[in-house]
């Protein structure tokens, strides 16, 4: 298991307040220049059966897309990319790479939300709004891909009936971006909605404070801001030019 995490943060006056207080910021999906990132409401319209169990587990499909809106996100790489890549993440030209002890997020997020097995791997799809299924009217979805075969859920059967399975389906949707990113190498914490519900309706997102012990490097190139790399370095965090 991979002990260290990634997160690209831009030159900004943000980043010094993400790293002095410390804390993570989760982006509401609504804040993705990716309409199709974790965009539940074009997922299901584009969807006529998975709009149809929206609505007959929750009554109203838009109402849960407009829920599932506030949820947070904050995203991480799994591996930290040579600085020629840098440029491919966005704001990523004048950046820098801020490296996080994986264990002492995890085990801070289960202790202060309740929230195990908090990062979730990002899957790459050429098409990450439709529905792949077995049958040409979309009455089940490719659940699991083995050397085996392909395996299939029905949606008003298996997870209709299993909130579990329901939770799941949600959570695996959420995690589904499209391939033209796949290089980004994402994994995600998502705020679930028990965590905000109380935030007021019109934020662009939710500050997470985090253990300082947390973060473990900071990493920067050349095209990084010269004056951000000095202000940081007078913050004693340790740092590596890449």
């Amino acid at each position: 298991m991979n002990e260290i995490i990634y997160r690209l943060r831009p030159v900004s006056d943000k980043t010094i307040e993400e790293l002095t207080e410390p804390y993570l910021w989760f982006s509401r999906p609504t804040e993705y220049k990716d309409s199709d990132d974790a965009n539940i409401i074009a997922f299901s319209e584009e969807n006529t059966t998975v709009k149809e169990l929206f609505e007959q587990i929750f009554g109203n499909a838009e109402k849960l897309g407009e829920e599932l809106s506030r949820l947070g996100m904050c995203c991480f790489t799994k591996c930290l990319p040579k600085a020629t890549e840098w440029r491919r993440f966005p704001k990523g030209h004048n950046s820098i790479f801020i490296e996080y002890d994986k264990k002492i997020l995890e085990e801070y997020f289960i202790r202060k939300y309740y929230l195990g097995n908090c990062f979730k791997e990002v899957q790459y799809k050429e098409h990450p709004i439709i529905l792949e299924s077995s049958d040409k009217n979309g009455y089940d979805v490719l659940w699991e891909e083995t050397k085996d075969g392909e395996y299939y859920k029905s949606l008003r059967g298996d997870i209709a009936r299993d909130q579990k399975l329901m939770d799941e389906f949600i959570m695996r949707f959420i995690t589904t971006i499209n391939i033209r990113y796949e290089k980004q190498d994402e994994e995600r914490i998502i705020l679930p909605y028990r965590v905000i519900q109380n935030a007021p309706q019109d934020v662009l997102g939710y500050r997470i404070k985090i253990p300082k012990e947390s973060i473990r490097k900071i990493y920067y190139n050349r095209n990084t801001d010269e004056n951000f790399v000095g202000t940081l370095k007078e913050m004693d965090f340790l740092m590596v030019e890449k």
